[in-house]
């Protein structure tokens, strides 16, 4: 089909590349000439900037829309000042607006017909508007004349040319460009069309059919997508339950780096960046950027049941429907959806067929470059469980074909990023990569998905509970941690639904999973079943029977499977489902639909595979369960592994299933067949397996409801915190787990962001160092126990004498003490730390850190100290500063020095810091006159004998770049100073492009980059 539209227009299109392969050229040649005095390295939008008044073009004469280009006119017009990537209109506009000795922007003498200058650019734009914007056939004769017509037109535009910038184009030159038309027109007119001329000249034209063709053919094919039915092995039936009316908020988390949020350096903590669901793509055009070429990558990762599928079929619905919550995904053109199991795509031109194959089959080879001129948006869900042939498709896509402008948002569970990260590592550093992480449903946000849920499925089942039962049934069971995936909030609304009050208050995920299955094989024994004959014969207590050996047999082929990485049941696994059936006398469609979904149905290959993961996973814990309960096979859970193949890593979060249900076993199993040293067993598998999370752990202690054997088996394994970066950080979620666990657990750093249960937690901080901040320093100080061991870390809270808080503060001993408000903004009369150091039993305990501002207790306190290793001190006298080197020099394990000098200090006081450690140097307050004072001050504490610093800080100065740059040359002057890291100046000071002339400087005098900074916003 392609080639019949493309044959029977060819002529038109040999039009259109002649009027673009000569007529640019010659429009390109009066812009040249009309803009003779532009330098070439100058693009044209500062070259009109700089016009001097006396010049002629229209740009100094018109005002507002007049002279505006748009943003993808001026991105142009920045990247190329020489106009070759310039298109016929956009030549047109810059001839009208910047060229001398042209008539005025509304003079008639542009529209007027006649030989002019002017008339002959409009002509030509004119004709390549009507060609590009209407295709019509032609013979041959009928091309002859058009191009005969362009010749003429080209020549006289040339001739207008010559007569108009004489002194910059020769008669020479104008008969060499005329000879030039004639020839390439004659070149044009008896060559073959190529697809290369129709992608370049036509891709707009052809866009204009193919985007609304390939919508429709989306549209058709995600119909099925916008609906889901966690619960169809449960009920039987498909529940189109609508995904955006039952999904709510969900937290994702914008890792800067793989596996870690970010780390600020000025409170001393990870940070998590939270991203709405609907700024997702905000979030990724802003870090990945939004260029017209080049491929970005997103891992979006969550555990089972975080809602990873839910959000991108939220993204596929909310596209088709052109309207919706995520912002910047109405901007992609093309979206493209493929599950990560699909064998059927090895490269990116079969993801193109098998998803568009209607477009495929009208522009065949044209498809993939049109595409090119695409936004293209890819969803690959599950890429745990992508195949080989799936890899090798992305690898294609992100390895060849970085002329597209291709967005790819691959799902995954956490323990199989690092494949994700293998792939994109291996395909080059240049790769643009974002992670994140969908961690679920916020608490806040839980009770409202319960409403949405339970009123969809009451729409599809027609039940008769009441929604507000439903929500005050599990609003108190919702709160736990492990109802913040989004698949166990609607297990839970289902089983409630159908079993009012079956869910207790406490009730675990194995728990869940319990109650879902037994109602399953429920429904399948009083209602599913008996509308077969020969099932209708048995008792209940057979069909029953019946059903839980099949479901025995279900169970070891989930576990076989798991142990391959599949979530699909191979075809001989399926087999024996079948054949047990017959050999139960069960049906058996009915049977395999009680938990497998049929993924894909061909008259030869049906796959069949678990409804979710996570439920996979439980199906495999009660076949490790069941077989260590059974006396003939292994008796441990590594033997039963290892017999099953497959790395630890695939077994992870069956293994939480497998102590779930070892706690949840009826009592005398639990102690008689399956002895403590099983779950030691397990704890110590999952640690091999890769856990290290502290979240994973925690899961773990509720699944148990916190029995002793799973508590004392993660104390071995869970990672303290000895510093504010690996602090465990404590809240509202996770308090009562904390309880329960803190009392068995080594001695650690423990950062309490405890609102509404703070005084019953505070008893189990014994034997641990409290992070005392911001956020919690006024309740926390209140119910410690005195004296508490504390690390303070106060970043923007100024605390003065007079401060209650200095009372409480001083009832305390510290491992660290960090005022930062002081260390920034030093008083001229008594500074808190002196009273804090006066009352506290600060030295104990030994001091590791300390931060604020030197008096004469400061200095006293901290003479000699052993264990000082991290010291930031600010310096607002003569008489302290006198005192800082005798302070300084006691100090000998100290790894980190910064030292904040006042303008009030004199140079001539102080002498030279410690090489011993890495010293930073802040000078506050620096203006013009101060110059010399900062000169003076930097070299007078540069540390000997090589004068060199790690980092110069000027927070709140207030110079120029030339201020800046007479500082750096002084600093390189004499006694030449060196900064080995970074200079940091305020942010607002100089603009990015005066930053960069200055760190071409800086690198070359001091040997540091120099780097803009947000002094303000840090507190300064």
């Amino acid at each position: 089909m392609a080639a019949s539209v493309l044959n029977s227009r060819d002529l038109h299109w040999k039009f259109i590349k002649a009027l673009d392969k000569k007529g640019r050229p010659i429009l390109r040649k009066v812009l040249y000439l009309g803009t003779i005095t532009k330098p070439d390295t100058t693009h044209l939008l500062d070259y009109l900037k700089d016009l001097p008044p006396e010049f002629s073009a229209n740009y100094l004469k018109v005002a507002g829309k007049y002279r505006r280009f748009n943003a993808t006119q001026s991105e142009t017009i920045r990247n190329d000042p020489s106009y070759e990537s310039f298109d016929i209109t956009l030549l047109v506009l810059c001839i009208v607006l910047a060229c001398e000795n042209v008539a005025e922007f509304h003079d008639s003498a542009w529209y007027t017909e006649g030989p002019e200058l002017e008339n002959c650019i409009y002509v030509i734009k004119n004709k390549r508007n009507d060609a590009m914007h209407q295709i019509v056939s032609m013979t041959h004769v009928q091309l002859m004349d058009k191009i005969s017509e362009l010749r003429e037109i080209f020549k006289q535009t040339l001739r207008e040319a010559h007569k108009r910038y004489p002194d910059h184009f020769t008669p020479t030159e104008l008969n060499v460009d005329i000879q030039d038309v004639d020839r390439m027109l004659d070149e044009i007119s008896n060559e073959i069309i190529s697809q290369e001329d129709l992608v370049t000249l036509c891709s707009r034209m052809l866009l204009y059919d193919l985007e609304p063709l390939c919508r429709r053919e989306l549209l058709e094919n995600y119909q099925s997508m916008k609906n889901i039915n966690p619960v169809s092995f449960i009920t039987g039936v498909i529940l189109k339950l609508d995904v955006s009316h039952i999904f709510t908020d969900m937290e994702i988390d914008h890792l800067h780096h793989r596996h870690q949020t970010v780390f600020d350096p000025i409170q001393e903590r990870w940070i998590s960046n939270i991203v709405s669901y609907r700024n997702f793509f905000v979030e990724v055009e802003r870090s990945l950027g939004t260029g017209h070429r080049g491929i970005r990558v997103v891992m979006l990762e969550g555990l089972a049941g975080a809602g990873k599928t839910t959000m991108i079929r939220l993204m596929v619905k909310q596209w088709c429907d052109i309207e919706g919550t995520i912002a910047v995904l109405d901007t992609y053109q093309v979206v493209l959806h493929v599950m990560a199991f699909s064998p059927s795509t090895q490269n990116f031109e079969d993801l193109i067929q098998c998803s568009l194959p209607d477009s495929f089959l009208k522009y065949r080879s044209l498809l993939k470059p049109l595409l090119t001129q695409c936004k293209v948006l890819i969803l690959v869900d599950g890429f745990d469980e992508a195949t080989a042939s799936m890899i090798q498709m992305l690898t294609d896509i992100i390895c060849h074909q970085e002329n597209h402008n291709i967005t790819i948002v691959c799902t995954s569970r956490p323990e199989r990023s690092e494949t994700f990260h293998g792939l994109v590592t291996s395909c080059g550093p240049h790769l643009k990569v974002m992670y994140t992480r969908i961690k679920g449903v916020p608490v806040n946000k839980r009770v409202e998905l319960i409403e949405k849920t339970h009123r969809q499925m009451k729409q599809e089942t027609g039940s008769g509970v009441d929604t507000k039962l439903v929500v005050q049934q599990l609003q108190d069971l919702v709160k736990s941690e492990h109802y913040r995936l989004p698949l166990n909030i609607t297990l839970a609304v289902y089983v409630c639904d159908q079993e009012p009050g079956i869910l207790k208050a406490n009730a675990t995920q194995t728990e869940l999973y319990k109650h879902t299955f037994r109602l399953s094989k429920l429904k399948l024994v009083k209602e599913r079943l008996i509308k077969y004959p020969e099932v209708l014969v048995m008792s209940e207590k057979q069909r029953y029977d019946r059903v839980e050996e099949w479901y025995n047999l279900m169970d070891r082929e989930q576990f076989l499977a798991l142990s391959k990485d599949k979530i699909i049941l191979p075809e001989d696994a399926v087999e024996r489902l079948r054949e047990k059936s017959r050999s139960l006398n069960l049906p058996e469609e009915e049977m395999l639909g009680t938990f497998l979904s049929l993924k894909s149905i061909t008259p030869k290959d049906p796959q069949y595979s678990a409804p979710h993961k996570g439920l996979q996973e439980f199906c495999s814990a009660r076949h490790v369960i069941r077989t260590l309960l059974c006396t003939t096979g292994p008796h441990s859970v590594r033997e039963i592994l290892r017999q099953a193949g497959g790395d630890l890593i695939r077994f992870q979060n069956m293994l939480n299933h497998v102590i779930g249900l070892i706690h949840h076993q009826p009592q005398q199993q639990q102690l008689q067949l399956l002895p403590e040293k099983v779950v030691t067993e397990v704890i110590t598998l999952l640690a091999e397996s890769g856990v290290r999370n502290r979240e994973q752990w925690l899961d773990l202690i509720i699944e148990t409801n916190a029995s002793h054997s799973v508590l004392t088996g993660i104390a071995t394994q869970f990672k303290t915190g000895d510093d504010f970066r690996s602090a465990i950080e404590v809240n509202d979620s996770w308090v009562h787990t904390y309880i329960k666990l803190l009392p068995v657990l080594p001695t650690s750093w423990v950062n309490v962001q405890v609102s509404s249960q703070l005084q019953q937690f505070v008893p189990y901080l014994v034997n641990h160092t409290v992070v005392v901040d911001d956020d919690n320093v006024d309740d926390l100080l209140i119910h410690l126990p005195r004296p508490s061991l504390i690390a303070a870390n106060i970043n923007k809270r100024k605390i003065t004498c007079q401060d209650p808080v200095i009372k409480l503060l001083g009832n305390h001993k510290y491992t660290s003490l960090h005022l930062w408000h002081e260390f920034r903004h030093p008083c001229t009369t008594t500074p808190a730390t002196h009273h804090i150091l006066e009352k506290s039993s600060v030295w104990d305990e030994g001091l590791r850190g300390f931060s604020g501002q030197l008096s004469v207790v400061v200095s006293k306190r901290q003479q000699n100290s052993t264990t000082l290793t991290n010291l930031d001190l600010s310096v607002a006298s003569n008489d302290l500063a006198t005192n800082l080197t005798s302070l300084l020099h006691t100090l000998t394990h100290l790894k980190c020095l910064s030292i904040h000098m006042t303008i009030a200090v004199s140079p001539a006081v102080v002498t030279p810091l410690p090489s011993s450690c890495e010293v930073k140097l802040y000078l506050s307050d620096v203006s013009e006159s101060k110059t010399d004072w900062a000169v003076h001050m930097t070299k007078a504490l540069a540390p000997l004998p090589r004068n060199v610093y790690g980092m110069t800080h000027f927070p709140r100065s207030t110079l120029n770049q030339e201020g800046w740059t007479n500082l750096i040359q002084s600093l390189a002057k004499d006694k030449k100073v060196r900064v080995k890291e970074v200079m940091y100046v305020p942010l607002e000071i100089i603009t990015d492009e005066q930053r960069r002339e200055l760190s071409q400087l800086t690198k070359t005098k001091l040997g540091a980059m120099l780097v803009r900074r947000n002094f303000t916003e840090e507190g300064w």
